[in-house]
């Protein structure tokens, strides 16, 4: 029998209404500290959530110049933040006078006792308890960076796309960081979708990397993912005369990684390329401080498709 009493119940004021079962302190908090730094800054006495959210819509540029400010996003702002006689339907420039980067402001923590990511994998019938991989935010620092060399060294430029065909790993993230850091463009399809349906976005955005996962596991089976990439990479042949360079990512265990069934001869692993990224150094100081490209507000980032937008 299920017992239904033991769900924690909310406490009821002496008239019976229902009390919050939080209620945030009203001041220590980052919505306050906000609401105090608008205060100051423009002369206010706002005293309430409701009276910041009011005055965000009718002052948005001070509202946008204060949170560039508050959250302390990296790079160059400029006096310029929005017209403030645009409406929606206007779509007005933002932050017209603005440089900055993505990436530099996503890795902005280089710590290597905190943890970035962790990736899981699904079990499979031989290996039924697969190890969590993690990476810390210097780990995956170090690797953008090499990564940025290892692009760089094959020709990478800004404005060029880099594409991924892969399940979500660690190395796909790094490898979307390094793109923008260089002030390229990220393009990403799923590793269960069709060549047929990937090949309808990639050909219209003419990705000069592509990165791809050599495996994926699904119902504890693993299947290869490499005819995939080639039936891709063959279509893409007959539409494009741009012929992107291949990395594969090995992420499933196997016994026999070296193998490399299904591979074609130009195609280079992972490990391989950031290995001659690290031997480059290209594209960071001294110091190891990526060179990062800070492009304007609007700079492309990445390429989005839904279901309903392959051109077809």
């Amino acid at each position: 029998m299920v017992t239904l009493s033991t769900a924690p119940q909310a406490p009821r004021s002496p008239s019976g209404i229902i009390s919050p079962l939080y209620q945030p302190p009203k001041s220590g908090t980052a919505c306050h500290q906000f609401l105090n730094r608008v205060n100051a800054k423009y002369g206010l006495s706002l005293a309430s959530y409701d009276s910041l959210y009011r005055w965000s819509t009718t002052s948005i540029g001070d509202f946008w110049e204060t949170v560039w400010e508050e959250t302390q996003i990296i790079g160059h702002m400029g006096n310029h933040v929005v017209d403030r006689d645009a409406t929606p339907s206007d779509n007005p420039v933002w932050f017209a006078d603005a440089r900055l980067n993505w990436a530099e402001n996503m890795l902005r923590c280089r710590s290597h006792t905190r943890i970035a990511l962790i990736q899981a994998t699904e079990p499979i019938h031989d290996h039924l308890a697969p190890p969590l991989r993690s990476c810390s935010y210097g780990e995956l620092y170090e690797s953008v960076k090499h990564l940025v060399s290892a692009l760089l060294l094959g020709g990478f430029k800004s404005g060029d796309r880099a594409a991924s065909y892969s399940s979500n790993c660690i190395e796909n993230v790094v490898a979307c960081l390094a793109t923008t850091a260089l002030g390229g463009i990220w393009v990403s399809a799923a590793a269960d979708f069709g060549p047929e349906g990937v090949l309808e976005r990639f050909q219209q955005v003419q990705p000069t990397f592509i990165f791809a996962v050599d495996a994926v596991v699904y119902n504890a089976k693993v299947h290869d993912h490499t005819g995939k990439v080639t039936s891709l990479l063959s279509s893409l042949n007959d539409v494009s005369a741009l012929k992107p360079k291949v990395i594969i990512i090995h992420t499933i265990p196997n016994p026999h990684p070296e193998a490399r069934n299904g591979w074609k001869n130009d195609w280079v692993s992972w490990e391989d390329f950031i290995k001659s990224g690290q031997e480059a150094r290209l594209g960071h100081d001294d110091t190891g401080e990526i060179k990062w490209a800070r492009q304007s507000f609007d700079h492309p980032l990445w390429v989005l498709f839904s279901s309903g937008t392959t051109g077809r």
